[in-house]
């Protein structure tokens, strides 16, 4: 979900209009938890994860929202938050438990391989990524970037996978 000035505004609204501490009020007293609320909060949780709200990812999570759902139509937190570049929300929802690659096949280093951004690169390689994946169809990740014009990342990849076999 890459955000417009048109998304925006209604964007910011429909996550305002969400009472977490309510929710999970109601989680502990309902035993249909998952098929009334849950999807709604992990709805919100992909929303917050693309613009960047850290405050709103967290307190979704800890109300209950999925971080890997199971669904295969439904784009992963991970995904939105790599595809936005927000670095931070990126660390705290690998911190958190988050897979690389979601349910829906898709792999949330690629992304932040084509981005170029080493940062966001490092934070996957840090949590797990693996640097030599093949992902559906796409180019080793050091090819990609080298095919990109991404040369720091090409360095960052070699350099990860030397210092693996040191």
């Amino acid at each position: 979900m890459e955000l417009s000035a048109e998304n925006t505004a209604e964007l910011k609204s429909e996550l305002e209009s969400v009472d977490v501490k309510q929710a999970g009020q109601f989680r502990k007293s309902n035993s249909n938890w998952d098929a009334i609320l849950e999807p709604e909060l992990s709805k919100r949780l992909g929303v917050a994860a693309a613009q960047g709200n850290l405050h709103l990812v967290k307190n979704l999570l800890d109300h209950g929202a999925i971080l890997n759902p199971t669904d295969h139509r439904t784009v992963e937190p991970l995904w939105y938050a790599t595809t936005n570049g927000h670095i931070d929300i990126v660390e705290y929802l690998l911190k958190s438990g988050a897979r690389i690659k979601g349910y829906s096949g898709r792999n949330a280093f690629l992304p932040a391989v084509v981005s170029g951004n080493t940062e966001l690169v490092s934070v996957f390689l840090k949590y797990g990524a693996d640097p030599d994946v093949d992902i559906m169809g796409w180019p080793k990740p050091t090819k990609l970037a080298k095919a990109l014009g991404h040369f720091q990342v090409v360095q960052l990849l070699a350099d990860f996978v030397a210092g693996q076999h040191d």
